[in-house]
C-alpha cells in the first residue's frame, strides 16, 4: 500500500490553484486573513512533502535524483502556483537541463499528473533544444501524448500530429518545443495505490526516451 497521498496533492491543486497569498506576518492583516494564510502555508508545505516522497521513491526504484526545489508560490510570492513541478535526472547527467519531470497541473478544468520528458526553459541552452527533440526519433507509445505550451502562460495544447509531422514543424519554426508526456487524470474514485501504479508505469515508459536523448549529448 502506498504511503504517498497522491489524491491529496490533486485536491490541493483543485482547492488552491492560482489563489492570492500574503506572508502571514504582513502588517495590517486581520486575524481571519492571517489564519487563512497560515493554513494555506501549512497545507502547501505538507503537499510539497508528499511530492518529495515521490522523488525519494524514484531514486530508490530508478536511480533518478531530484535536483530542483519544488515551489508552491509563483515568482512574485503572491500567488499559489498553477502547477507543482519535480525534475529528476541520473546523477551523471545532473548538469544537463533535460529531465524526466513529474508535474501536477490543472488544465481543461481537470487536475492531472503528467510524467514528461522535459527540458528546462532557459535561453542559456539553445543548442540543447535540438538534442532534446531527438525524442521524436522514436514514435510515442499509444498512451503517450505530445504537448506544447504550459499552464503558466495559459497556452497549453495537446498535439495530434505524429512524430515526423512534428519534426517538420520544429524545423520550420512553427513549433518551438514539443514535450512527450504520459497523463494520469484525476478521479475521485481512484486510490493512492492506483496513482502510484500509473506513475511508476509512466516513468518506466519515459526512461528509454530520456536515455536515448542524453546518449546523444
Amino acid at each position: 500500500m502506498s504511503n504517498i497521498n497522491y489524491a491529496g496533492v490533486l485536491e490541493y491543486l483543485k482547492k488552491y490553484y492560482g489563489l492570492s497569498y500574503k506572508n502571514p506576518d504582513t502588517k495590517g492583516l486581520t486575524d481571519e486573513e492571517k489564519n487563512n494564510f497560515l493554513l494555506i502555508k501549512k497545507v502547501s508545505q505538507e503537499t510539497i512533502n508528499e511530492v518529495k516522497k515521490i522523488a525519494e521513491q524514484c531514486k530508490k526504484l530508478y536511480s533518478l535524483c531530484s535536483f530542483s526545489t519544488i515551489k508552491w508560490l509563483d515568482g512574485t510570492n503572491t500567488k499559489i502556483k498553477k502547477y507543482l513541478w519535480l525534475q529528476m535526472k541520473y546523477e551523471k547527467y545532473k548538469d544537463i537541463p533535460i529531465s524526466i519531470s513529474l508535474s501536477v497541473e490543472k488544465n481543461f478544468s481537470k487536475e492531472k499528473y503528467y510524467v514528461s520528458l522535459e527540458i528546462k526553459d532557459n535561453k542559456s541552452f539553445p543548442h540543447l533544444i535540438e538534442k532534446y527533440h531527438l525524442h521524436l526519433d522514436i514514435p510515442k507509445k499509444e498512451d503517450m501524448v505530445y504537448t506544447t505550451g504550459n499552464n503558466e502562460l495559459e497556452n497549453f495544447k495537446i498535439l495530434t500530429e505524429n512524430n515526423l509531422e512534428l519534426k517538420n514543424k520544429i524545423q520550420t519554426g512553427e513549433l518551438k518545443k514539443v514535450k512527450l508526456c504520459v497523463c494520469i487524470e484525476g478521479n475521485k474514485s481512484f486510490t493512492n495505490d492506483y496513482y502510484d501504479m500509473k506513475i511508476k508505469e509512466a516513468i518506466k515508459q519515459i526512461i528509454p526516451y530520456y536515455e536515448y536523448v542524453i546518449s546523444k549529448i
